[in-house]
């Protein structure tokens, strides 16, 4: 799922359970209580259609933004108007890891007096209790968001999106019985900081991709990280493969231009008045230039 969300441009939020979490009451269960169960991998999970709903509640209710981005962000809430997608996308929310589930009890007393309220509300009703599943607190989840389209106001909706969520997950809670407190939850910085690291490896073999194999090469080799790195692999390896004659005339003209380049956004003084070894390097790398202008 990370995959799928990087390549999008998304986000990812790992969180956990801070209150016990309900969802699917409403459901048919073999223990007469509902529970929403995911389809296929069998866990505990939130619907992205009802996170779409509680971010958007949240931002209605708590937030100044104008109707028109809110509708932009989440949608027209009118059928057949041609406008009914979103500018961002919501992924259903699953557990990360073998959840704990717990056991509540409701005990409705006086069910006569809520039917009809010509009953008393008195204790001679004889309540039933009812059993129903909860998930446990502090069981991780993952929430997904990603942008319809990676333009510059699909990230802007992105980074509002990013933030409603975040607020509403830890304020107002998610799923059934938010009213008494279930549904909230807590970030996890530690899965955070890894989900970082993870998107930026993944920008960066995307970058990689799109790169010639010589610059892919030379990439790996820190030509735009690491200069005394790369500066050695100049010396003891670009510069002799530059002047092979078995390397083809075009890799010879494409190694001295990305050295040249090179040069002038790491050493710009050196390339300008080259001295010392650098002036031997340079030299090298301009008679194969020059070679192009003949």
């Amino acid at each position: 799922m990370e995959d799928l969300i990087f390549s999008q441009r998304g986000k990812l939020f790992f969180m956990k359970t801070a209150t016990r979490f309900v969802t699917g009451l409403g459901r048919s269960h073999p223990v007469e209580n509902g529970f929403a169960w995911h389809p296929t991998l069998g866990t505990a999970y939130l619907p992205g259609s009802s996170i779409k709903g509680v971010v958007r509640n949240w931002a209605q209710e708590w937030t100044d933004t104008p109707n028109e981005i809110i509708s932009r962000i989440f949608g027209s809430v009118k059928k057949n108007s041609g406008e009914m997608a979103g500018s961002i996308i919501f992924f259903d929310a699953i557990a990360t890891a073998p959840i704990q589930l717990d056991m509540e009890i409701l005990t409705p007393h006086f069910s006569p007096y809520y039917q009809d309220k010509a009953n008393p509300p008195r204790d001679w009703y004889s309540p039933i209790p009812i059993p129903y599943l909860v998930v446990a607190k502090d069981q991780p989840f993952l929430f997904a968001i990603a942008p319809r389209n990676n333009d510059a106001i699909g990230q802007e909706d992105l980074e509002r999106v990013e933030k409603w969520l975040k607020e509403a997950l830890e304020w107002i809670g998610a799923g059934a019985k938010t009213a008494l407190g279930y549904g909230r939850f807590k970030q996890q910085k530690a899965w955070q900081e890894h989900t970082h690291k993870r998107k930026e490896e993944q920008e960066r073999k995307r970058a990689l991709a799109n790169l010639s194999p010589i610059e892919r090469e030379m990439v790996e080799d820190g030509y735009d990280r690491d200069p005394n790195q790369f500066m050695a692999a100049l010396t003891t390896k670009w510069l002799n493969r530059m002047e092979d004659e078995s390397t083809p005339k075009a890799e010879q003209m494409e190694i001295a231009e990305k050295l040249a380049r090179w040069y002038q956004q790491y050493k710009p003084k050196d390339w300008k008045k080259p001295k010392g070894k650098n002036e031997a390097k340079i030299k090298r790398i301009r008679v194969i230039l020059d070679r192009e202008n003949i």
